[in-house]
């Protein structure tokens, strides 16, 4: 059976990062390790772009080099190395999701790029059906 994905995590980030997204960790609160400001642009770039980039990106978006950043994406992803981080993913997608509603911030973002998209090719009713 399914694993229920009660975090919102999108299924085109896959099945792996939605098990380890969706692990059983202590609230942010009650962790022993601070979030530190690279972790927290992560989590911000990793939850604000919601599976319209890879974990790599978000770990190149946050300031950490593209060199690691595959390994230091999973690092951060991972409940048993960085339960902090973790706790803090879920909490701000909960937060988000109380905020716009679960798929609100996600279907405007897409009728943002629909709408540019229609805008650079020059198909100007697109654009505005978009907006």
């Amino acid at each position: 059976m399914p694993r229920k994905n009660i975090f919102n995590v999108p299924p085109a980030l896959g099945d792996g990062l939605q098990t380890r997204l969706a692990a059983n960790v202590k609230p942010l609160s009650q962790q022993k390790k601070v979030v530190s400001p690279q972790e927290w642009k992560f989590v911000q770039e990793l939850c604000a772009n919601d599976g319209a980039i890879t974990l790599k990106e978000a770990a190149i978006r946050a300031g950490y080099s593209p060199t690691n950043a595959s390994a230091i994406s999973y690092r951060l992803t991972d409940p048993q190395r960085a339960p902090h981080v973790v706790a803090a993913i879920q909490e701000f997608r909960k937060e988000l999701a109380e905020r716009y509603g679960t798929n609100f911030e996600r279907h405007m973002r897409d009728l943002q790029k629909i709408r540019d998209a229609a805008m650079d090719a020059g198909n100007f009713g697109a654009a505005v059906t978009a907006e």
